[in-house]
């Protein structure tokens, strides 16, 4: 009897996102039919228990609440459903009270075990929600737990890993962001079955760390992504790791070639050391398990030990971008590498001389940014790899007649011509790119003297289109034939005419769309944009008012809205109080009163907000809070923003640095967060 309210909560889910089924057809279906058709549930708003017990006892194996306001009913609705994987991840409502309902529920079914999810859930994601560590110790040992996300979470402390350790069967763990981590990695030892840790942004992750973490004997990748306070010492321990295949250590400045020469007699086969001080013992790692090296940034690298990966027989990814170091004479050996399907050499010396024997391997992937690739005296080359699938030529020096090649690359999947000469002429010679069938992404920002849509024929499959701060001033149907286009970026042009905004609509599947500063956007364009959208800028749209914000009000999907240098005054704000999914609000406090600010504040609906006072850089504060790097550049010890107040006790070139915030009637203490995790 419950084959109606099922079938309609179905056809709502599919009809927010059209591409997977004909929505018409499911309130017809039996009930039957749809318990054998579902394995996966995604919820596109704030579900009711009712709602939720609608699936209780089907075979669902994914069950996704992803940024759903979820009330503690809705949690204990959870347990009736036999799933393989939850994702409750951008739900701040769910706190360590929302996990109390595992007790409440088991005195129905005289124990925990007996909840049909707590018998079947393997894959947990509680990613930037409210979880302590308090919470764990009821989920951990309640679940057979292979894989937990508890990444971007204020309230995890070191106490977390005493209740981890309660997850025998665990193999993936995520920390990412967690910036009050330091210690206490030691009851991991007990997780014999633990083969992958990643703990990017955790800024207090140190050598002592990695001590502990070095007797998780089937540890085979580890992640220490922007883990600055990791050094060459700490990677002494790591060696002690029989089964490490995998290491990421992008960001830390501080290991240099003694780390990396310890790590030489492991069985890696893939490591980063992007953004690292090594010069040379990149080249001491083993050279036939090799199949993934990152070098990006390295600007200390030694040109012989660059010679010498020419015997790195089975790599198949090499970047080695933003390096002095690397000439001609360096990218010709490259061509010994017969494995190689991906090499960025992007700001380096490599000029066009090199390619026409780099063709000679099978590449997929070419980044030569900002590289001088054209020469006068040689053919370019480019045209002879064919095999390409992705082509980055952002900032080249080629003229409007060298992108001929580009008709040859009939593989080609996504393309950057960012910062080229590429124009009209350009767009006329490769024929609408009329060869390039394969396409799905083509970004053509700053090509200045470019006029038309570069992109005329409908065939094309594109998904992803830049137009950024093109001269595109012709109405743009052909555009709007692009049904396919799940990302736009138009800012700065006029490709959105104001005369043929209903067309916007039949882009159905776009996610993403930049109309920052764009002719011709006003409030008609706001009540025709698609409802997949997450994900809108229109900063410096003066056209938008208040009545234009009660239509992106309805975008009921909206993840992030930018509004810089928009007059839609308190009213505007207000209306935006429905965007139960908002992740991040970017706001310029000048165009508001302090009165909207606590209004839209004690709204409750908020789960970021940022500001950009006067121009200034993009704040983001959250729970306990967090500011991103740049906005500390202003000079002076206290900041006067609105309605914040950010008092002193950071130190500017710190990563370190803490301060006071107050907003309204609360007050906080916010961390300083890393450059590299600005948002």
């Amino acid at each position: 009897m419950r084959c109606r309210p099922l079938a309609l909560l179905c056809a709502e889910i599919v009809a927010a996102n059209p591409a997977c089924v004909n929505g018409h057809l499911i309130p017809s279906l039996p009930e039957s039919v749809l318990v054998h058709l579902l394995s996966s549930i995604v919820l596109l708003r704030s579900p009711t228990p009712q709602d939720i017990l609608l699936f209780s006892n089907q075979p669902l194996s994914i069950v996704s609440l992803e940024c759903c306001s979820l009330s503690d009913d809705s949690i204990e609705a959870l347990f009736s459903i036999p799933a393989t994987e939850l994702n409750l991840s951008n739900n701040l409502d769910v706190s360590d009270n929302a996990f109390r309902v595992i007790t409440r529920s088991a005195r129905h079914h005289r124990s925990i075990s007996n909840l049909p999810l707590t018998r079947t859930l393997r894959s947990l994601n509680l990613r930037r929600t409210s979880v302590s560590a308090a919470a764990a110790k009821g989920f951990c040992s309640a679940f057979s737990l292979t894989h937990l996300d508890l990444s971007d979470n204020d309230k995890i402390t070191n106490s977390i890993f005493d209740e981890i350790a309660r997850c025998p069967s665990l193999t993936s763990l995520s920390l990412q962001k967690n910036e009050k981590i330091s210690t206490g990695f030691a009851p991991l030892t007990a997780l014999s079955a633990l083969t992958h840790l990643a703990l990017d942004g955790c800024f207090k992750v140190s050598d002592a760390s990695l001590e502990h973490i070095s007797l998780i004997p089937s540890l085979a990748t580890l992640s220490l992504r922007s883990c600055i306070k990791i050094s060459s010492d700490g990677l002494l321990h790591l060696s002690r790791l029989p089964a490490l295949t995998d290491v990421d250590l992008y960001g830390c400045p501080r290991v240099d070639d003694a780390g990396v020469a310890a790590l030489a007699i492991l069985p890696l086969t893939h490591v980063c050391l992007a953004d690292s001080a090594v010069v040379k013992s990149f080249a001491s790692l083993h050279s036939r398990r090799m199949s993934r090296l990152h070098l990006t940034r390295c600007t200390r690298l030694s040109p012989d030990a660059l010679l010498k990966l020419s015997v790195f027989s089975n790599l198949k990814e090499l970047k080695v971008a933003h390096s002095a170091a690397v000439n001609d004479q360096i990218a010709l050996s490259f061509s010994a590498l017969s494995s190689l399907t991906l090499l960025s050499l992007s700001g380096t010396q490599v000029s066009g001389a090199s390619f026409a024997q780099l063709s000679t391997l099978k590449l997929k992937t070419l980044h030569v940014a900002g590289c001088r690739i054209y020469h006068p005296d040689a053919p370019l080359g480019l045209e002879l790899m064919t095999d390409l699938t992705s082509l980055d030529l952002t900032d080249t020096p080629l003229t409007a007649d060298n992108f001929k090649f580009l008709a040859a690359l009939t593989a080609l999947t996504a393309l950057w011509l960012v910062k080229t000469s590429f124009d009209d002429t350009s767009v006329a010679a490769l024929s609408s790119f009329a060869s390039l069938r394969a396409l799905r992404s083509l970004d053509v920002a700053d090509c200045r003297a470019l006029t038309v849509l570069p992109v005329r024929s409908c065939a094309l499959a594109l998904e992803s289109l830049s137009l950024k701060r093109t001269a595109i001033r012709a109405p743009c149907d052909e555009l709007y034939a692009l049904t396919n286009l799940t990302f736009l970026n138009v800012c700065r042009t006029g490709a959105v005419d104001s005369n043929n905004h209903l067309n916007i609509a039949s882009l159905c599947k776009l996610r993403t769309l930049t109309l920052a500063e764009a002719v011709g956007v006003d409030d008609a364009l706001m009540a025709a944009l698609p409802h997949s959208l997450t994900s809108l800028n229109v900063a410096a749209c003066a056209g938008l008012t208040a009545a234009g914000m009660a239509a992106v009000g309805e975008l009921k999907g909206l993840r992030f809205l930018c509004l810089k240098g928009c007059q839609i005054g308190d009213e505007g704000v207000m209306a935006l109080t429905g965007l139960h999914r908002l992740e991040t609000l970017v706001l310029e406090t000048g165009l508001l009163t302090a009165k909207g600010l606590e209004a839209y504040h004690a709204a409750g609906r908020e789960r970021r907000w940022g500001c950009l006072p006067n121009g200034g850089a993009h704040t983001e504060l959250r729970g306990e809070g967090r500011v991103s790097w740049d906005y500390l550049n202003y000079s002076g010890k206290a900041l006067q923003l609105g309605l914040v107040l950010m008092e002193t006790g950071f130190k500017e070139g710190s990563h370190d640095g803490s301060f006071r915030v107050r907003w309204g009637k609360g007050e906080g203490t916010y961390r300083l967060r890393g450059q590299d995790e600005r948002s």
